[in-house]
């Protein structure tokens, strides 16, 4: 039995806790000191596998990650659903160890209309692809044949088969000694395969040791031990291991697997590591949260701004005195996926050329994410997916990324989004952390709650037949937009109530805007005129973002990266074509070029390719295949770009600026994204679908 303290004892401790209330630490806040899966000795995993992988709809950066190849796709099953598909295998998996998974998609999406005029989207009913049982071979041949079991009748049905590689039953992975810090640790989701039930596989094993000092036959600690049955496959299982035994010394982690097959037949769980890291208290110092908002295809001219007399955006036009907004903000794209990808990456998409959801981000181009995660943010993003897609390159840097999958756009979406983030931020208190998020709330086919509608009077009839198509569909949009701000005022609600807005910077911006017979069209993607690229700016930060302040300097969204990076006070990679706005926000004068690109596509099947450069006075307009620009407007004068001018002196300054752009990309001859394509599912085709994008 331990003996009682002594009275001398109990007061030493006494003034000890005294001493400690009385000079407490700096406040603290958790953050990854170590991603395994970057701290990996050798051997490493295949060049060709996944670094992150999914589970749902949540992709993490993780060890275990399937490798998948498409061998069919397109194959029309018999009407009795017992046919076979003879598939084609590649030669760079001749004599592997194969599962190849049958997928049977639905054909065209069927439901009914909605109410019109009202904010009801049409009915749905979209039935989710289906998996059957895989045909495993242990030695994969040239050409196999796949049977399709179970009822797949139906008009429209096909089949697509994938060849999955199969992993060993037991995988191990080894990581460099790591130092453990006081009070860490280990964070880890671990997966397997919802195939796994479909094939009818045993359970898997998980098994996470520290070996101290390295040394395998030393010291070594169980870390985590669980096991996962094939029924629970399709989903992640996060864990935290406490690994204060371990604090200050240099520990190897050995990760494990051993699936049970429960047949013959190699193992089809596919177990996966799911953003394994050590997280470890660390002084805050002057270090805030960051949560950057695209509130997709909102343009500038509707925030801050009524419909029919009422206000569209009161909430960000109140926080708005309280933070500091561009007014002159331009996008780099006239559509999404380029648009956003050039503000993660602050590089114009001559460069990174991601256009579109089949195109993938180069290695070499760092995004926002990776560099705030190798400072010690965590980083998490929520997003609505289609054109942001996790494998095009905007998931790299995320601990989480999350995407909401639903083929249609439903009427206040904005919300679960958001909650979804919020509900993030509450699961992980103390926590310094980088938080994306996006919603299409605002996206054609316009469908805004009814109580949103409600609010903007009905206008419809004031005009011409065309005007009245505009005036419907102007409500519509405005009535989206004004949900999407009553979406933000509660998460700036949550914010105060957590206590953290007062440590936490907040960016809100759009990707693009949409236009409205303006000049003739409707949409994006098409254009690359001003209610298109002009789109929202507001950064906010209580103590590190001036109040009720706003800046007429022409910017873009390339500089939101930089000037982010500069406030957290990180030094930025070289090569990015965005520059600091940090000077602007401190009062200071303007520095660097003013000028100012964005890119963008004309629509049809045979789509011409669109520059254009601006600097506050004066925009041109190149399409290829073009001399010179075929388009230069007098902004001041003529600020809807209304009368092209006809100036050649004009025409070669414009000219000179369309060739440094192009230059930044290799040039007007530089090959096309082609080399990085990827295909594109059928879940992402009916989003795309759903929201305007056509083939």
């Amino acid at each position: 039995m331990r003996p009682a303290p002594s009275p001398t004892s109990l007061l030493v401790g006494l003034a000890a806790l005294l001493w400690t209330a009385c000079s407490s630490p700096p406040e603290r806040v958790l953050e990854p000191v170590a991603r395994l899966d970057q701290r990996l000795a050798s051997p490493a995993p295949p060049g060709d596998a996944p670094t992150f992988c999914a589970q749902g709809d949540e992709f993490r950066p993780a060890l275990g990650c399937p490798r998948i190849f498409p061998v069919e796709s397109n194959a029309i099953p018999s009407a009795d659903g017992t046919s076979a598909v003879t598939v084609e295998i590649p030669r760079a998996l001749h004599g592997g160890a194969l599962a190849l998974v049958p997928t049977v998609t639905a054909g065209k999406r069927t439901g009914g209309k909605g109410k019109k005029g009202r904010g009801e989207p049409p009915p749905e009913k979209t039935e989710e692809p289906e998996i059957l049982p895989p045909t495993v071979v242990a030695q994969a041949p040239p050409r196999v044949q796949v049977p399709l079991l179970g009822s797949i009748e139906g008009a429209g049905r096909r089949v697509q088969v994938s060849a999955w590689v199969l992993p060993p039953p037991r995988q191990v992975f080894r990581t460099e000694p790591i130092a453990i810090p006081e009070s860490a640790t280990l964070h880890v989701a671990t997966a397997v395969s919802k195939l796994a039930a479909v094939a009818g596989s045993g359970p898997t094993e998980f098994r996470v040791d520290a070996e101290i000092g390295g040394d395998p036959n030393g010291g070594r600690h169980e870390i985590l031990q669980e096991t996962i049955a094939a029924s629970e496959g399709g989903t992640w299982h996060p864990h935290a291991a406490d690994l204060a035994a371990l604090a200050g010394r240099k520990v190897t982690f050995v990760l494990s697997t051993a699936s049970q097959t429960g047949s013959d037949e190699p193992s089809v769980a596919f177990p996966v590591w799911g953003s394994p890291r050590v997280i470890a208290p660390r002084p805050r110092e002057k270090r805030p949260n960051l949560i950057l908002v695209s509130l997709d295809t909102v343009r500038a001219d509707h925030v801050n701004a009524r419909a029919a007399d009422v206000p569209i955006t009161p909430w960000l036009d109140r926080i708005a005195s309280e933070g500091t907004v561009f007014r002159e903000a331009v996008a780099p794209y006239n559509s999404t996926s380029a648009s956003h990808m050039s503000l993660f990456t602050a590089t114009y998409p001559v460069l990174h050329r991601v256009n579109h959801p089949a195109h993938r981000l180069a290695d070499g181009i760092p995004t926002l994410a990776e560099i705030l995660g190798r400072a010690g943010w965590e980083t998490t993003a929520v997003t609505e997916d289609a054109m942001i897609s996790a494998a095009s390159g905007f998931a790299r840097g995320f601990d989480l990324y999350a995407e909401n999958r639903a083929t249609m756009l439903r009427a206040g979406a904005v919300d679960e989004t958001f909650a979804r983030g919020v509900r993030w931020i509450e699961k992980h208190p103390d926590t310094l952390f980088f938080l994306f998020l996006h919603t299409y709330e605002a996206h054609a086919p316009y469908v805004p709650t009814d109580a949103s509608l409600d609010r903007f009077p009905d206008t419809e009839g004031t005009g011409g037949k065309k005007q009245t198509r505009w005036q419907r569909m102007l409500r519509r949009y405005a009535a989206e937009i004004h949900h999407s701000d009553r979406a933000l005022e509660k998460l700036f609600g949550e914010l105060s109530r957590l206590g953290i807005a007062d440590d936490t910077i907040v960016v809100v911006t759009s990707d693009h805007g949409d236009e409205f017979g303006e000049h003739g069209l409707h949409g994006h993607a098409k254009t690359v005129y001003d209610e298109v690229l002009r789109v929202p700016l507001l950064f906010w930060g209580p103590g590190r973002v001036p109040a009720g302040k706003t800046i007429e300097e022409q910017v873009s969204l390339v500089d939101v990266a930089p000037t982010l990076v500069e406030m957290l006070g990180i030094e930025a990679p070289a090569g990015l074509h965005g520059r600091s706005l940090a000077g602007s926000l401190r009062g200071e004068s303007a520095e660097g070029d003013e000028v100012r690109f964005a890119e963008g596509l004309t629509p049809g099947p045979k789509p011409q390719r669109l520059v254009t450069a601006r600097t506050r006075d004066h925009k041109w307009i190149w399409r290829e295949g073009e001399s010179e620009p075929g388009e230069i407007y007098d902004l001041r004068s003529d600020p809807g770009e209304k009368k092209p001018l006809r100036d050649p002196a004009l025409a070669l300054e414009g000219k000179k600026l369309i060739d440094r752009y192009l230059a930044l990309g290799g040039g007007a001859e530089a090959s096309p994204p082609s080399a990085r394509a990827l295909p594109i599912d059928d879940a992402t085709r009916r989003k795309l679908d759903a929201l305007g994008y056509v083939d």
